[in-house]
């Protein structure tokens, strides 16, 4: 194993973990999703909010999660998932910015890099 690639693979093995969870919590496996959901967070903090192919996070369905194991009064459960989630980086819980219309990384005013329009004005 090549110990600088360690970041990265832990990186995307916790999108894949978090993946997993999802699956498992759409399959009504809540036990299994509070696993997956966990072992993600703990694999690579960091990558909590990262959007996979589906555009969800380890943190949307960790806040879906909790939602559903208070509404079935699953509390023990749901508390395991708030008290993983209140030990992430506050930044990691924030909304991506398509959700608080914040632009894109890479997107600026004009549609082009350095906003500059055709025709060099």
């Amino acid at each position: 194993a090549n110990p600088d690639s360690k970041t990265s693979a832990d990186h995307y093995a916790s999108v894949a973990i978090a993946g997993r969870a999802r699956i498992a919590f759409e399959a009504e496996d809540y036990e299994g999703a509070v696993a997956g959901v966990l072992a993600s967070f703990e694999r690579a903090p960091m990558s909590a909010n990262t959007l996979d192919g589906l555009t969800l996070s380890a943190v949307d369905t960790a806040k879906t999660l909790s939602a559903k194991l208070k509404e079935l009064e699953r509390n023990d459960m749901a508390a395991r998932v708030d008290e993983a989630m209140g030990e992430l980086d506050p930044k990691m819980l924030e909304p991506p910015a398509y959700e608080t219309g914040g632009t894109p990384p890479g997107q600026r005013r004009g549609g082009r890099r350095g906003g500059r329009r055709r025709g060099g004005r």
